[in-house]
C-alpha cells in the first residue's frame, strides 16, 4: 500500500466515524411523567377488572387460540405474515396484544432481515444491538404489532442445534448484555419478550426432553442472563417446551421467585398448555396447573364449561 492509499484510507475512516450514529442514551427527564402515567394505568385497569364478567376474564387470559387457528392457512404460506392478536375486547375498549416474531427482525410483511443473533453477538457491540432493537421496534409498530418475540437468549451448548443462529452464544454474561441491549431498543416502541426459559438447547424431542441440572449450575450458568434482561425491564418472558428436573419449564416459570417479582407477564410457548399438563399428573393436576396461570399472568387456553369450573375453583 502506497502512502497515498494509506492517507486516503485514514481520511475515509475518519469521515465514516463522524457520520456513524452515536450510541443511544437513555432519557430520564420524563421519569416523573412515566410514574404518573403508570399510576393512571393501574387505576384504569382496576376499574376495568371490576366491570369484566367471568367470561371476559377467561377470554383475556386465553391467548385467543381459536382466533389463531382461523389464521393457520395464511400462516402456512408465510409464518407470522401479520401480527397475531390476543385479548381484544371492543366492548371495554381493550386493544389486543399483537405478537410478531423474531430474532432476525420482524417476520411480518417486507420488514428488514438483519444478520442473525449469532453474527451480531460476534460483534461484541451492544450499542449496535440496541440500535437494531430500536429499528425492530419501529418496524414492529409499522406492521401493526406491539409485542416482539425477538429476544432469544438460549445458552448454546452445541453449534449443530437447530436454532443455534437465533441466540448470541455460549456465555451467560454475553447473552445477558446483548439480550438487555435488544430489550432497551425494542421497548422504546412496544413490549419485548425474552425466550425460552430455560435450559432450551436440544432440538430433537424438545417437547418432551427432561434436562437434569444441579442447582448451582442452574443459578450460575442458565439463569443469570434471564435475570439481566428482567432487571433491564423486559415486559415478558416465554417458557421453553422442555422439562427441567422433572417439571415442565412453564411450571418452573410460574414458581420461580425471580419472575414472581417481575413487573410484566409470563407466556407459554405456542400450544404448550395442551400437552405439558397432561404428562405430569397428579403433580400438580391439570386443573391445579391451570389455576396458577391467571395469578401468574401466563397465557393459557381455557375452553368451554371446564374453564368456568376452573375459574370458580380459583375464586377469580
Amino acid at each position: 500500500m502506497t502512502k497515498l492509499d494509506r492517507d486516503l484510507c485514514v481520511k475515509t475512516m475518519s469521515v465514516e466515524n463522524k457520520l456513524a450514529p452515536s450510541p443511544l442514551k437513555r432519557d430520564t427527564s420524563h421519569a416523573g411523567k412515566v410514574a404518573k402515567y403508570k399510576t393512571d394505568v393501574e387505576s384504569h385497569v382496576e376499574k376495568l377488572l371490576r366491570r369484566m364478567t367471568l367470561r371476559e376474564k377467561l377470554h383475556q387470559m386465553s391467548g385467543d387460540l381459536f382466533t389463531v387457528t382461523s389464521f393457520l392457512p395464511d400462516m402456512v404460506i408465510h409464518y407470522n405474515s401479520f401480527p397475531i392478536p390476543s385479548g381484544n375486547n371492543p366492548e371495554l375498549d381493550i386493544p389486543p396484544i399483537l405478537f410478531v416474531d423474531g430474532p432476525r427482525g420482524v417476520a411480518c410483511g417486507q420488514s428488514t432481515c438483519y444478520p442473525v443473533s449469532m453474527a451480531r453477538g460476534a460483534s461484541w457491540d451492544t450499542d449496535l444491538e440496541e440500535r437494531i432493537g430500536d429499528a425492530i421496534g419501529v418496524e414492529m409498530r409499522s406492521q401493526g404489532g406491539n409485542y416482539a418475540g425477538s429476544v432469544c437468549i438460549n445458552l448454546l451448548r452445541h453449534p449443530a442445534w437447530g436454532r443455534a443462529q437465533e441466540t448470541y452464544g455460549e456465555d451467560t454474561h454475553h447473552l445477558g448484555e446483548f439480550g438487555a441491549a435488544l430489550v432497551r431498543g425494542i421497548q422504546r416502541h412496544g413490549m419485548a419478550c425474552v425466550k425460552h426459559f430455560a435450559v432450551n438447547s436440544i432440538e430433537n424431542a424438545r417437547f418432551k426432553v427432561d434436562v437434569s441440572v444441579d442447582e448451582r449450575t442452574l443459578r450460575e450458568v442458565y439463569l443469570p442472563h434471564f435475570k439481566r434482561c428482567i432487571d433491564e425491564g423486559a415486559a415478558s418472558v416465554m417458557s421453553a417446551y422442555n422439562k427441567l428436573n422433572g417439571e415442565f419449564c412453564s411450571r418452573m416459570l410460574i414458581c420461580s421467585a425471580t419472575f414472581s417479582r417481575m413487573n410484566g407477564s409470563l407466556m407459554a410457548s405456542c400450544c404448550q398448555i395442551f400437552f405439558s399438563p397432561c404428562e405430569a399428573r397428579p403433580k400438580p393436576s391439570r386443573v391445579g396447573w391451570m389455576l396458577r396461570c391467571p395469578t401468574a399472568g401466563i397465557t393459557a387456553s381455557f375452553c368451554g364449561l371446564r374453564s368456568k369450573r376452573v375459574a370458580h375453583l380459583s375464586k377469580m
